[in-house]
């Protein structure tokens, strides 16, 4: 049975909406799997008009009926009903994909030719359900079994991204779907939100609108951000360091730090004495030393601003 629960990739998209009586049955005398085969995503999704195929199986010699529920929540019979299947072959049905929307499919197998009517119903899912129990309810309940599966009809176009710098990491609508330069192919149409995002630079993102069978183009120039300073504050007396008016540490202190004007606020434990403040430039990559000495006060310098890497 390992085949056939194997062939139960997409029907997880169905449990939490669909009635109990359609999601199958764990003891039966009859065991049902299906799989919906051809260019499918993993959301169900298939280009409108693109051929897809329902692959059933049984565990045991039986009789199969597959039935289609559309979009417009009418149900359709897929074929005869009971057709024969044995263990060792599928059974394959073809599968429309005019209709744009969620296509939600059933196979149901008897030990037994099973009593469906002529007329399908409409209602949608619970319409089908109220259907196929009226429809099976003199059959014992071990003698069928039904399994679920979907797809969904829709279209794709495609979205050519390049950036600045190369290598950055593309997003679409919150998933990582590749590095930059990229052609995205099979976007489902409508709106995203696509981001670029690379080291040492500010990430950007922004609406994009895929039109069906249409490749757009976006282009990127991410802005690079300015690389850290290093602070270094030294005190011949125990002190606490804060800047911009954040507690950062004590000293011995060595931090990366913004580029740009910081303030520096030096407080020495001893509550005699009174804390230093300097106001600093930072430029990038540099290191910036101050030391802090104790005599009638305490004093706090910038003694040196070197290059760094």
């Amino acid at each position: 049975m390992k085949r056939l629960a194997g062939l139960l990739l997409l029907a997880g998209g169905l449990s939490a909406c669909t009635p109990l009586v359609l999601l199958g049955k764990p003891v039966a005398d009859v065991r049902v799997g299906a799989n919906v085969r051809g260019n499918i995503a993993s959301d169900g999704g298939v280009q409108q008009g693109d051929p897809l195929n329902l692959e059933v199986r049984v565990s045991r010699d039986a009789y199969v009926t597959a039935f289609l529920l559309p979009p417009d929540g009418h149900a359709v019979r897929l074929g005869a009903a009971n057709t024969p299947a044995t263990a060792s072959n599928a059974l394959t049905f073809a599968l429309p994909t005019n209709a744009l929307g969620r296509t939600e499919v059933f196979a149901v197998a008897g030990t037994s030719p099973l009593p469906f009517p002529d007329t399908t119903p409409g209602g949608g899912t619970n319409g089908f359900a109220d259907w196929l129990k009226a429809s099976l309810a003199g059959v014992p309940d071990r003698a069928w079994n039904v399994t679920p599966q979907y797809y969904r009809a829709t279209q794709y176009g495609a979205l050519r991204v390049t950036a600045f710098p190369a290598g950055a990491t593309i997003q679409l609508d919150g998933q990582t779907v590749g590095v930059a330069p990229a052609l995205l192919e099979r976007v489902e149409v409508g709106a995203h939100t696509l981001t670029v995002s690379a080291a040492g630079y500010a990430p950007e993102q922004r609406p994009v609108s895929v039109r069906a069978g249409a490749v757009g183009t976006e282009a990127f120039t991410l802005r690079r951000l300015p690389r850290p300073a290093t602070l270094v504050v030294t005190s011949d007396a125990p002190a606490r360091v804060s800047l911009d008016g954040r507690e950062a540490g004590r000293t011995p202190f060595t931090a990366r730090i913004r580029t740009g004007e910081r303030t520096l606020k030096v407080t020495p434990d001893n509550t005699a004495l009174a804390p230093a403040t300097l106001r600093l430039r930072a430029p990038e990559t540099a290191v910036l030393t101050v030391e802090c000495r104790t005599g009638t006060t305490f004093t706090c310098a910038l003694v040196s601003v070197l290059p760094g890497e």
